[in-house]
């Protein structure tokens, strides 16, 4: 985290790697809400009283990096990510309505597609499965979500099944042929080169670095 100071400006910045952030896990459909209004909306203004009620997180933040206490790190940065979560869906919501009138729909496929992903990404992993279900073709339905959210339908359910993934990796004592099974690949191999191409790690791998942490 970094504290910004300049001529009549003042501010922190928190980075966070992909790791991390899969590792807070936040709702995957909240992510998806939350990386379009990012898009669309990189930069929101928050009146003065919503900026003082922030102040006292990074405040903690700071102590607690220091002291390199990451258990208070991890849930205050949960608390902070949420946080501005809500701010951005609420300053955001005017500017989203706008973006649905000029682009319907384009986001109306991509809602459908990411409640969908919601509901079945553990079971399916074939695009087809997606569009069948709203009644269009892949290549249409990749084309509209890419529209709207700048990825293609692809790119967002490897991002859901991979999530999926770590998670169980990280906070499961699930074999990985227990975790290949329950998302719905025919084999252990299969899971595993799925997920080196996608992480550039196989599956026991990634869990060893993660528990050596």
């Amino acid at each position: 985290m970094l504290t910004l100071h300049a001529e009549n400006v003042e501010g922190y910045a928190l980075l966070l790697s992909s790791d991390y952030l899969d590792e807070l896990q936040i709702e995957l459909k909240l992510r998806a809400d939350t990386y379009m209004n990012v898009r669309h909306n990189a930069v929101i203004h928050l009146p003065y009283e919503e900026i003082i009620e922030l102040k006292p997180y990074f405040t903690l933040l700071q102590k607690y990096l220091r002291k390199n206490n990451l258990y208070v790190v991890k849930g205050l940065v949960l608390a902070v990510s949420y946080t501005i979560i809500s701010l951005h869906q609420e300053y955001c919501a005017e500017d989203r309505a706008e973006n649905s009138i000029n682009e319907p729909r384009a986001q109306n496929i991509f809602d459908r597609f990411i409640y969908l992903l919601d509901i079945y990404h553990t079971k399916e992993r074939c695009l087809k499965f997606y569009a069948d279900k709203m009644a269009i073709t892949p290549k249409y339905m990749s084309h509209m979500v890419k529209i709207f959210s700048g990825r293609n339908a692809l790119e967002w359910l490897n991002e859901y099944v991979v999530l999926e993934a770590k998670l169980m990796l990280n906070y499961t004592n699930l074999t990985i042929q227990e975790i290949s099974y329950r998302l719905n690949f025919p084999t252990q191999s299969s899971f595993g080169k799925y997920f080196r191409k996608q992480v550039g790690n196989s599956p026991k791998q990634y869990r060893m670095a993660i528990n050596k942490e």
